[in-house]
């Protein structure tokens, strides 16, 4: 087994501190509005979001919500409705 310095464990301690102290993400509940199955990448954050199906809900960091907060479909859902429909509202 390999002898460690001191330097190495106090370096490797400054890097485990480092990430303990991050502040977590804030996480938004959103709800898709579509009756789709849909997995979408966040903008900002590159994660992965896995919605099933219309009403699913999935907790989502903020930064990528507020971009898909503004995301809308271009056709209406529904014969007779007028206008594009918001893909995702915030779920309370």
């Amino acid at each position: 087994m390999e002898k460690r310095s001191n330097d190495e464990w106090e370096s490797k301690l400054e890097e485990i501190e480092d990430v303990l102290l991050e502040e977590p993400p804030k996480l938004i509940p959103l709800m898709l509005m579509k009756d789709i199955h849909l997995i979408t990448k966040g903008e900002v954050t590159g994660k992965e979001y896995v919605f099933d199906g219309g009403g699913s809900i999935v907790y989502v960091d903020e930064e990528d919500a507020k971009i898909m907060l503004n995301k809308v479909s271009g056709r209406s859902c529904c014969p007779g409705s007028v206008g594009s429909t918001p893909y995702f509202s915030i779920a309370r």
